[in-house]
């Protein structure tokens, strides 16, 4: 098929079933990735994003199964579903200001590890990790709570600290994640959710 060229004002669904697009260059001055818009493409494998770019769209790149990396080091949000079942996902790179992960946003990226959450991020959405490969991650100071299966179905997640800072925690936010330590401090909400599920911790000074 024949895919057109991207421009920054387009809506989402623009590029739906367009088989012969592998690799995607975003023009410099675009802001938003709108919803939808590279939705089940399944031959992308490589996307450059421009400086410019601050929020990716609900399900902008959703079911792109064969997408091998991309940098979201000016990225503010990540909406719902953004990543979705990126199987092949191996390579991110998250901005230092990246603030809200959506809902399921990479639910699925079952080649995906990061070396940790950035620190300004104040929402984590439901299953935005589940099934990921993520292992050693501290909560930012500025996330609340920990939502149903957020972290669930994580085989390589090891350490995790939780401060004070994070006063609520689903039941089913580390569900089937087997290797879950939990480093947290004395009294917190963290150091009961540990307790009351059986989950190895330590304790912080």
């Amino acid at each position: 098929s024949v895919c057109p060229t991207y421009n920054r004002y387009y809506s989402g669904h623009i590029f739906d079933g367009c088989s012969a697009l592998t690799r995607l260059d975003i023009p410099d001055g675009t802001v938003t990735i709108p919803a939808y818009a590279f939705e089940e493409n399944r031959n992308l494998i490589t996307v450059t994003l421009p400086d410019s770019i601050a929020t990716i769209g609900n399900q902008a790149f959703n079911g792109c199964t064969n997408l091998g990396g991309v940098d979201l080091g000016n990225v503010h949000t990540i909406g719902d579903y953004a990543f979705q079942n990126c199987s092949t996902l191996e390579d991110l790179i998250l901005s230092d200001d990246l603030r809200t992960i959506g809902k399921n946003a990479f639910k699925g990226c079952s080649a995906l590890t990061i070396p940790n959450i950035p620190p300004r991020v104040t929402s984590i959405g439901e299953y935005a990790f589940y099934g990921t490969l993520l292992q050693d991650i501290t909560i930012p100071s500025g996330v609340n709570s920990l939502n149903q299966y957020s972290f669930a179905s994580c085989p390589d997640l090891n350490k995790v600290t939780i401060r004070r800072n994070v006063t609520s925690i689903h039941a089913n936010a580390f569900k089937d994640s087997p290797n879950l330590y939990i480093i947290c401090y004395n009294g917190s909400a963290a150091h009961t959710f540990a307790v009351n599920n059986n989950i190895p911790y330590e304790l912080l000074p």
